[in-house]
């Protein structure tokens, strides 16, 4: 057997056919690989003795995905590694079916770079397209307020109302991470929702209720 770079690089490659299986196959063992905490498995020759579903996902062993500090090792960081390494093969000495099999996965993985480009800006637009998106994790974070806000709006109890539903939000994580008390009962104060508390934001022990929290889950089940 050749066990020339592109050989072993290719190893699993049956046609153009499977090639998302190939991809992550490749992508599932290079993340094994790479993490910090991963289950050992005893090597075999040059080949770990990983097992694969259909899918290309491993099933044999765990792996973290991350680094030692805990950083996630991403699909990005692969592709890169990958288009590094295939630039080293040695294409003069490859023949004419290997070359375009080589160029073929090439252009491959460049157009998946370029997808998760595209993705990431969509996701990014979408994030900017709802309404302050400096106060709002998400849309879905707004819309939760937005019918919280409208069934309070009119009560003569806005500090224990406004409390809790900073507190419950804060708690769900659906708040800017700068969205400190003070920095939300200013902003709640302004146009357009005007509600001017004269003290601070009560604890949540101190401002929830039963009522409160069905009204919050019901809020949330509806979005």
């Amino acid at each position: 057997m050749d066990f020339s770079p592109f050989n072993l690089f290719f190893i699993g490659f049956t046609s153009i056919h499977n090639l998302d299986v190939f991809f992550n196959m490749k992508y599932q063992d290079w993340l094994y690989n790479q993490s910090y905490k991963k289950d050992n498995l005893v090597k075999h020759k040059m080949t770990t003795l990983l097992k694969h579903d259909a899918k290309g996902n491993i099933t044999n062993a765990y792996f973290s995905g991350t680094t030692k500090d805990g950083i996630p090792l991403t699909e990005k960081d692969y592709i890169k590694h990958v288009l590094y390494y295939i630039s080293t093969f040695n294409s003069s000495r490859m023949t004419l079916d290997e070359y375009k099999r080589l160029e073929y996965y090439r252009d491959f993985l460049e157009k998946k770079t370029k997808e998760e480009h595209l993705q990431n800006e969509d996701q990014k637009i979408k994030r900017e397209t709802y309404p302050f998106p400096e106060v709002f994790r998400n849309s879905e974070a707004h819309s939760l307020f937005e019918r919280l806000y409208n069934s309070k709006k009119d009560t003569n109890n806005y500090l224990a109302d406004f409390s809790f539903i900073y507190r419950k939000m804060c708690k769900d994580d659906l708040l800017q991470d700068h969205q400190k008390p003070e920095v939300f009962r200013q902003w709640l104060s302004k146009e357009p929702y005007k509600i001017v508390l004269d003290n601070k934001f009560k604890t949540l022990n101190n401002c929830t209720t039963k009522a409160k929290e069905e009204s919050y889950d019901n809020a949330k089940l509806l979005i």
